[in-house]
């Protein structure tokens, strides 16, 4: 994940843990930004097909008692669903009050309601808690649980690949990321997966392969909103 523009126009000396501290909280906020809005606009779409999908109901099946059920039992589980999403982003309460408030309402929610596709945004909600309380193993389980229930290509299925690859870079494991990540390809957001495994391939010293991915993502897609930041990347190797 793309990490936030550091401040070079303050000079401050730091101790190598304050440095370090600093780095992490500005990786976190950045993957925190990326996700929600992804999240957010991904499942903002989702609402519309589902939304045709109970006007295709009301048409098929021609039982108002039916087709109502239908509707009512989808505007309950989007109901529960945005109520764990005021608490997981929710700015003002830390990680750890996040995680004590919203994780049992998740866990509630995947029981009555496995198998749809709100629970799939729950699933990645709840990998979003285990992350920030370091339960990695919990955090990646989650993710690819959701990545083999999601339609391929598909936006959302790129989204949770990218989280994956960072749960995964953050443990070492590169080559998983890199896995992960290249099975991820398609014709949607190549960009990003691009410029992931960019960053991926630095965080591991593979100059010569991030550097042969940078340029291909400023060569391909110049009007990309990755394209400034693989400049800066390839800049600095």
């Amino acid at each position: 994940m793309a990490k936030a523009h550091k401040k070079d126009n303050i000079v401050k000396k730091e101790l190598p843990e304050q440095k370090d501290n600093t780095e992490e909280l500005e990786k976190t906020d950045a993957l925190d930004d990326f996700l929600f809005q992804a999240t957010n606009y991904v499942y903002k779409k989702r609402k519309l097909f589902i939304t045709l999908a109970v006007a295709i109901a009301l048409i098929v099946v021609s039982g108002y008692g039916i087709s109502w059920y239908i509707e009512y039992q989808e505007n309950i589980r989007t109901e529960k669903l945005y109520r764990i999403e005021a608490i997981v982003q929710n700015n003002g309460i830390n990680n750890d009050e996040k995680f004590e408030q919203a994780l049992p309402m998740i866990n509630v929610f995947l029981d009555d309601y496995a198998g749809s596709k709100q629970a799939e945004i729950a699933l990645f909600y709840r990998s979003s808690l285990n992350y920030h309380q370091k339960q990695y193993d919990k955090a990646g389980s989650d993710l690819r649980e959701v990545l083999t229930v999601l339609e391929k290509p598909s936006d959302f299925h790129v989204i949770a690949s990218v989280y994956l690859s960072n749960i995964l870079r953050d443990q070492g494991k590169v080559d998983e990321a890199v896995t992960v990540l290249n099975a991820a390809k398609s014709d949607i957001m190549t960009d990003l997966i691009m410029l992931e495994l960019a960053e991926t391939y630095i965080s591991s010293d593979q100059k010569d392969a991030a550097k042969q991915t940078l340029n291909a993502i400023v060569m391909d897609y110049p009007n990309s909103l990755y394209a400034n930041r693989a400049k800066q990347l390839l800049a600095g190797l």
